[in-house]
Formats: C-alpha cells, structure tokens, sequence
C-alpha cells in the first residue's frame, strides 16, 4: 500500500495515554471560551519540519492551524535538527517556555537513539516543562526512523510517572510497515523524516486528542532518576558569554540561529575560561572538510581531545556539520574551576585544515 489515510483504528493504537484529565480539561476550557492559545512545540529536526514542502506543511503548522479554527493560536517553534533532549533541556527555558505556552508537544523519540544521557535529560526537558509551565498541556509524540527504532520504550516510563498525555505515530504505522501493508516511502523520502502525509498523520492523531476527551492535574512529583538534575538545572553558556581567563588565537564569530561562536585555525590557538558548576558539556561543530582537534583541560589535567572533523560512514553522502556534546565535568564541585580548550597540531588524515568551532556550553 503506497497510501494511508487516518482512521480511528490508527488514533486506537496512537493512544499511549490521554495523560492528566485536569490538564486536557483546561485547555479545551481555553479554547472552548475563546481565548487565545500558545503552542510551542520543542524537538529535533521533524519538528523543525525537515522533508515538508512547505512551513505550513509541518505537524506543528498543522497542529496550530486546528486550533486556529477555533480561537487564536501563535505558534513558537523550537524545533532543531540534530539535537538531542541534552540540549533540549538546558535551552527550553529561554527557546519554549519564556513565551509561556499553553500546549507543549515533546517530539526527541528519534534524536534521543546516540545520546548517553537519555534516561534523565529527556526527564529534565519534561521537569522544566511541568515546573515552568505548570497549567500547560503537554503532549509527548513518539516517532521512528524507518527500522522501526524509537526511543519510545526510554521515554515512556518518565512520561507515565509524571502522567503525560503520549501519542505513538510509531505504533500507529509500525503495524502497517512491518506486516507489508504500507510502503515507507508513502510517509517519508528518506530513513527518518515524515513527508506532508506523514506530518499530517502526526498532526490529526494530536489534534484528535486536543479535542476528544477531558481528563485532571497533579502535582510535579520526584524524579525518577535523581541524575536529571544536571541538566534541569543548566543552561546555554554562548561564546560572548564565558568568563574569558585568556584568549590567544580565538575569536567569536557569528554561527547560526542566533548563536555565536568561538572559532580558531591556527595549531596552537588556546582559549581558557573559568567555570563554576558541577557540569560541563562542550558543544562543537564537526564537518567532513577543514575541521581539527582540540585538547581540553581543566585545572590543569588533560580531560579529553575533540575531534572536529566529521568521518561519513561508507557510500554516505551527509558531511554533518552538526553540533556533538562532550561531557567534560560530571559532579564536580561547584568550583571555579579553569578549563583550557588548546588547538593541536595534529589532524584527521583527511581534513584539509585544523580550524575548530565552539558553538556553546552547556552548564549544569
């Protein structure tokens, strides 16, 4: 089958759980009496809208556009691709929850698969939500790639303690797929991303939800994994931002959606700045072209050596360019301590340079 339309079989098997009564029940309220609505959606690149044809094509266009049938919506996007919940949870603050929204979608099932931290920086995301956000509904959508892998196994328990509402795109076409009965290529053009008739399928399973059934709220409850505090409580460290010690051979240099960065190109370049916390990631750009290594030290012992350069796996063509985390400082003290970021002379046999990017810390 090359086609596949929504059906109340498919919002059957999408249905996790309606999560909270109290939290759908008041958003519908909103609705119901006219006010307006913001929804802001965070995630990774099929939330950013990645294979769409167009803005309005993506589920978080289609979502807002349901519930502009029925009052006023504005829709913030906070959607990036090729991130995981690490960074999701140190920038939802100031990306998603300044704007205070009244329906937050949760979309990391896929991004989640390499990150190390996933039992707890995906439970920090949804703490800060709850914390931050406390009368906002939240929902948690469940993608797949198109073996059929999720992260939705990880995330469930976290989403089921604290009583989320969960939709599974996953569990509504894995049957379809994986019995013969739907070809992959109907709902996306590569391994990962949903086309116009997958982002429509996820947008009608959320908005089924949104306007089927009330449900109650609870209380933010414990932590599941006391470890989520590293990043529940962190943040975006940008480059104008560190607490320089001294700079020789760096500079910042504007990067992309907002960010600045700390650049070098030249062996030898070091940049030191002093950092308190108990946590500390490092987010640097690899690319498969001119990108070097980067020693890091702090006070004054050799933690680790960042490899800038992006090695594709056989017959693929993507060269990244994406931001990796490496975590330099797991429970610390709180400090200060002074971390040395040192440019090495050395390189990947196939790069053709040593320049490197600092994107921005993480800080827990």
């Amino acid at each position: 089958m090359d086609a596949i339309e929504f059906s109340d079989e498919l919002y059957r098997r999408a249905l996790v759980s309606a999560g909270s009564p109290e939290r759908l029940l008041r958003f519908r309220r909103m609705v119901a009496e006219g006010r307006p609505v913001v929804y802001g959606a965070i995630g990774g690149s099929i939330t950013e809208g990645a294979a769409a044809s167009s803005p309005g094509s993506r589920y978080v266009s289609c979502i807002a556009h349901a519930i502009q049938n029925r009052t006023a919506c504005r829709l913030v996007n906070a959607g990036v691709g090729a991130t995981d919940t690490r960074f999701g949870a140190m920038r939802c603050r100031e990306d998603l929850l300044r704007h205070r929204p009244d329906l937050i979608t949760i979309e990391y099932a896929v991004n989640d698969v390499n990150n190390p931290d996933r039992d707890f920086s995906f439970e920090a995301l949804v703490r800060q939500c709850m914390g931050f956000a406390p009368d906002a509904l939240i929902v948690v959508i469940f993608t797949l790639r198109e073996d059929g892998v999720s992260m939705q196994e990880i995330q469930l328990p976290v989403c089921r303690h604290y009583d989320l509402a969960m939709i599974s795109y996953h569990d509504a076409i894995w049957p379809e797929l994986s019995g013969g009965n739907l070809a992959w290529s109907a709902v996306s053009p590569d391994n990962i991303h949903p086309n116009d008739v997958g982002h429509r399928l996820i947008a009608d399973l959320v908005t089924r939800l949104l306007f089927g059934q009330p449900v109650e709220a609870v209380p933010l409850k414990a932590p599941l994994d006391p470890r989520c505090a590293e990043y529940e409580g962190g943040r975006v460290v940008r480059a104008e931002e560190f607490e320089v010690d001294s700079v020789r051979g760096w500079e910042i240099a504007d990067s992309v959606r907002g960010y600045r960065r700390w650049t070098a190109s030249e062996p030898g370049a070091e940049l030191s700045f002093t950092f308190s916390g108990p946590t500390l990631l490092i987010g640097y750009r690899k690319y498969a072209g001119e990108f070097g290594r980067v020693s890091v030290s702090v006070d004054g012992e050799e933690k680790t050596v960042l490899e800038g350069f992006f090695e594709m796996p056989p017959g693929g063509t993507w060269r990244g360019g994406h931001i990796a985390l490496e975590k330099i400082l797991h429970a610390a003290g709180d400090g200060p301590h002074q971390v040395t970021v040192k440019l090495l002379p050395d390189r990947h046999p196939e790069s053709a340079g040593h320049r490197f990017d600092i994107e921005y810390l993480l800080k827990g």
